[in-house]
């Protein structure tokens, strides 16, 4: 008797909500196959040094953020503007795109886009330039004070009484020290950080510092900290956060602005890497005082 009650239940009810469930699922697919796609013109080499499967997981969650197909644009390292152009109009088709995503290197290319893709937001990433914007055409960059805040929490929090430097353009980003300092501060560090410009050699005095590269250059001493798109894999092992500012990490803000066409940043992607040296519960304390800080 349980069992015949069990088998009405099953085809009186289960299999009509199990029917509308996947009507809904399929309706929903439709509706993501067709809309217009997102765009992200990258290069060969970034593909390479940034990491394939990497590149390839963050087309994925940004499709999936944007629920909208996301398309990859690929030209040779040494393209012409006008080439990735090309090829980003090809991507597209003849429907085509809800916006374009492209390295800033290729601004004359976006000129093209803007002509050729009439009302489709074009957003150059890589710096935020508010006097690039012009139309349909925005700049998008990482949030550098914000970025240096944090990165200054994370010196303070993980240097274990190592003297602090951060290596940065001190002509350009002059400015940008000041946020560095407050997060190490907050950090309850009392070391107060040294500042070397890019290619400046450490002093013996501080040899054994706690480095954070944030100059976007090469730098033969240690780091613990540095602002870099490359693939963790090949990165020295010492080095124990990344800040990764590329196309990939801002790509969902970076769409977000363009289809608002409002110039913009947002922080870097923090990455911390599991090698062991990174205390936990410690980068727990950081995380709290960034969200605190930033509402």
């Amino acid at each position: 008797m349980f069992v015949r009650s069990l088998a009405d239940f099953f085809h009186s009810r289960l299999i009509p909500i199990l029917g509308v469930l996947l009507l809904v699922f399929l309706c929903g697919l439709a509706v993501f196959i067709f809309r217009k796609p997102i765009i992200v013109v990258s290069d060969t080499a970034f593909e390479i040094l940034y990491g394939e499967g990497r590149a390839s997981i963050s087309r994925i969650e940004l499709s999936i953020l944007a629920f909208r197909p996301v398309r990859l644009a690929l030209v040779s390292e040494n393209a012409a503007p006008f080439s990735a152009a090309e090829v980003a109009m090809s991507v597209a088709g003849p429907r085509g795109a809800a916006c374009v995503l492209l390295p800033t290197r290729y601004r004359a290319g976006a000129e093209i886009l803007l002509r050729r893709l009439p009302g489709t937001p074009i957003v150059l990433v890589g710096e935020s330039d508010p006097e690039v914007s012009r139309g349909a055409m925005i700049s998008f960059g990482p949030d550098r004070a914000t970025d240096l805040y944090r990165a200054g929490l994370l010196s303070g929090k993980l240097a274990a009484g190592q003297p602090l430097v951060l290596r940065i353009d001190g002509l350009r980003d002059s400015n940008l020290k000041e946020p560095f300092i407050q997060g190490v501060a907050e950090s309850g560090c009392k070391e107060s950080p040294s500042f070397l410009n890019p290619g400046e050699p450490l002093s013996a005095a501080v040899a054994s510092s706690f480095v954070t590269n944030a100059a976007y250059a090469q730098d033969e001493a240690p780091c613990a900290i540095i602002f870099s798109w490359a693939d963790p894999s090949l990165l020295p092992q010492e080095i124990k956060v990344v800040f990764d500012d590329s196309l990939y990490a801002l790509s969902f803000d970076a769409f977000r602005a363009g289809i608002r066409r409002v110039s913009g940043e947002s922080p870097s992607a923090v990455r911390v890497l599991s090698r062991g040296a990174v205390p936990i519960l410690r980068l727990i304390d950081v995380q709290a005082a960034i969200l605190s800080r930033r509402h």
